[in-house]
């Protein structure tokens, strides 16, 4: 198998703006490759919030201006994701941009 096993993958056939609002489940790792500004909004939307901390989003769109704009959009991140904006590795200098979510503690983890 020169790429991996497809079996991971789950594909989900549809418009954006219908199929991830009824999208719940925890992720790993997602890769967009959607060429637009109002599909990027709409995967970080709805992906990022379900993204394990430490999980990655990749965008095959990050030197897009408009697909740039959104990422660098704070108040989108905010009131849109429920999130401050991610560091966001690559953004405006190479095609292919990488998120990683933070890792969360609790007091008690912080501890040991």
């Amino acid at each position: 198998m020169k790429y991996g096993s497809i079996e991971p993958c789950r594909f989900m056939k549809g418009w954006f703006e219908n199929t991830m609002p009824a999208f719940s489940e925890r992720i790993v790792a997602a890769f967009i490759d959607v060429d637009l500004a109002s599909s990027t909004r709409t995967c970080l939307k709805y992906l990022y919030p379900l993204l394990v901390p430490g999980g990655i989003i990749y965008s095959h769109d990050g030197d897009f201006p408009l697909v740039i704009e959104v990422f660098q959009d704070n108040d989108f991140w905010e009131k849109e994701v429920g999130s401050k904006k991610p560091h966001i590795e690559g953004l405006g200098k190479r095609k292919l941009i990488r998120i990683v979510k933070p890792a969360q503690f609790t007091r008690e983890e912080t501890k040991e």
